[in-house]
């Protein structure tokens, strides 16, 4: 049901989309013809004379003249900016119109509401029907002072002006006796004696002019002063203003990715900074062991979170894990020496729900004898089966028991108390990391049985071994822990594999 809605709403769109389309591409007239005629005084103003040929298909009310303004927002260039269009004055069909507010045959001549024009509003109604409109206006501002040269370059038909035009053609006049009249050569301009013509058969965008001669012909001042090196400027200042928008999004949107990346890492960083200055300032610090509520492998997963840039550098690290949580069944009682046998128990109390995780899959594959379960010489051979032939579940069990390992967010470091347990598990990392001679799970088993705890430095160094898996689980002889061994360097493999 679901997606027959979605395919009548994409089919209204489409023929919505299409309607609208033939809609605008049948417009109610066409210009037929543009003539444009500008004439350049000593004093620097121009007189322009435009006609225009509008043959009207459809009724319609208004012809709408708009002549760019410079700004940021279109494609004018400082060469082409003028001050102040005046003295309009409009024909229609040969015969003057008033300016008027409204009114049939009157104008309304006023800058456009979003400042990016002069618009020229005739009021006409006309269907089916011809019309020639002829609009003259001065402009000052427009000529300008170049290296000795005056140069008129105008916008006769900008971005603001939305028909196209037809037969378009502008002529600019020069004063008598000016000498040296040049044109751009890529604007196909023609001089002849006092003048420049410029025409296009078809505009759909700008029709520009531009053209230079002598500037002695003009009076003293009469010319606006022009600067390329300014022009330039502009348009850099004007580019690094168009790019800031999409400046400001990059910058956010990798903020937004910082965080999500490493926020776990910016929280942690004060109370790092912190246990930092007191190490540097107070070499012989007394704290050789872990918070008493934080366990091995929490400090661990609070310390060296899961990295989202490199998870499997993460994932390499989750069997180390698990060793360690194994240590810390031994050191609780849970796992204890028989002989040449490790005995798997079942505490008689709540423990963590990794440790019941991990006591558990133990079991899977001990030995049961006398209702107890042993880990013997044959552990290692039940794990590398299990690891050859139903691989997925090995890794899926790691990942579950990992993510039971309690987590600390961000509202862990809202409590002072909280900070101050970081700061001193920090500390041990530091210790433990520094350690020259990081143990093999082997020794830590050893340790661990002789006393040691999980979160003293010496123990907890096994975390941040580089040690290869085959160093770091090596096996001596063919008893309990060595079948250990083995087995959680099967484990390992087959989870670093995984992923």
């Amino acid at each position: 049901m679901k997606k027959v809605i979605l395919s009548f709403i994409l089919v209204l769109m489409l023929v919505f989309s299409v309607f609208t389309v033939t809609v605008c591409a049948i417009p109610s007239d066409t210009v037929e013809k543009a003539d444009f005629n500008a004439y350049l005084n000593a004093d620097g103003s121009v007189n322009v004379t435009e006609k225009w040929t509008v043959s009207y298909i459809n009724a319609s009310n208004y012809f709408n003249r708009n002549i760019d303004v410079y700004s940021n927002e279109n494609s004018m260039t400082l060469l082409q900016k003028y001050n102040e269009i005046k003295d309009v004055a409009v024909k229609i069909d040969g015969k003057n119109i008033s300016e008027a507010a409204d009114g049939i045959n009157t104008y309304s001549f006023a800058e456009s509401a979003d400042g990016k024009s002069y618009e020229i509003k005739i009021n006409c109604p006309s269907a089916q029907v011809t019309r020639e409109y002829e609009i003259s206006y001065t402009v000052n501002g427009a000529l300008k002072k170049n290296r000795g040269n005056a140069v008129f370059a105008f916008v006769f038909i900008g971005d603001t002006f939305m028909s196209t035009s037809n037969n378009v053609s502008a002529t600019v006049h020069f004063p008598d006796g000016t000498e040296k009249i040049t044109v751009p050569e890529e604007s196909g301009g023609a001089v002849d004696k006092n003048s420049a013509t410029f025409s296009s058969k078809f505009v759909n965008g700008v029709f520009a002019v531009e053209v230079s001669a002598d500037d002695n012909i003009f009076d003293n001042g009469a010319l606006v002063s022009y600067s390329a090196a300014k022009e330039n400027m502009v348009k850099i200042r004007n580019g690094i203003i168009s790019v800031l928008p999409w400046i400001g999004v990059v910058i956010f949107a990798v903020a937004v990715i910082v965080l999500l990346l490493f926020s776990d890492r910016i929280r942690r960083l004060p109370p790092e900074r912190s246990a930092k200055k007191l190490l540097k300032n107070e070499e012989n610090v007394a704290i050789e062991s872990l918070p008493e509520d934080i366990s091995a492998c929490q400090a661990y997963k609070m310390l060296v979170p899961a990295s989202k840039i490199t998870p499997k550098k993460t994932s390499k690290k989750v069997p180390v894990v698990f060793a360690m949580a194994v240590l810390e069944c031994m050191e609780k009682g849970y796992i204890i020496q028989d002989d040449d046998n490790l005995i798997v128990g079942t505490p008689k109390q709540d423990v963590p729900a990794y440790i019941m995780s991990v006591l558990n899959f133990l079991k899977t594959f001990c030995e049961k004898k006398n209702n107890r379960y042993v880990i013997s010489k044959d552990f290692a051979e039940k794990v590398n089966a299990e690891c050859m032939v139903r691989y997925d579940i090995i890794a899926n069990y790691l990942a579950t028991f990992y993510s039971l390992i309690p987590e600390t967010n961000g509202r862990f470091f809202r409590k002072n108390e909280n900070k101050e347990k970081y700061e001193k598990a920090y500390i041990v990392k530091v210790k433990a990391a520094d350690t020259k001679h990081k143990p093999a799970f082997a020794q830590c088993m050893s340790d661990v049985f002789d006393g040691k705890k999980t979160s003293e430095p010496a123990v907890f160094a096994m975390l941040f071994s580089h040690m290869s898996a085959d160093k770091l689980f090596a096996s001596d002889g063919r008893n309990g822990e060595a079948a250990l061994c083995e087995a959680i360097n099967a484990i390992y493999k087959v989870f670093v594999k995984s992923k």
